[in-house]
């Protein structure tokens, strides 16, 4: 992906690779995705997470299906 894609001054995404308990069985259960924190609290009562965190920039640019 060439560097003059990416936003210059946005902030990068923190995202985490987690594990939660799941509600019915009781089981800790690792999604397939990542999530930022904020996000995982609202979502989970009982989480924790798994792995260093990733960092992801936003793209400057959108898909175009003209192009």
């Amino acid at each position: 992906m060439p560097c003059d894609l990416l936003q210059r001054g946005a902030d990068p995404l923190v995202l985490y690779t987690l594990r939660f308990r799941a509600p019915v069985s009781g089981k800790w259960v690792r999604p397939r995705c990542q999530a930022e924190r904020h996000e995982i609290a609202a979502r989970h009562s009982e989480w924790e997470i798994v792995a260093p965190p990733g960092l992801r920039r936003p793209l400057g640019v959108a898909f175009s299906p003209s192009k």
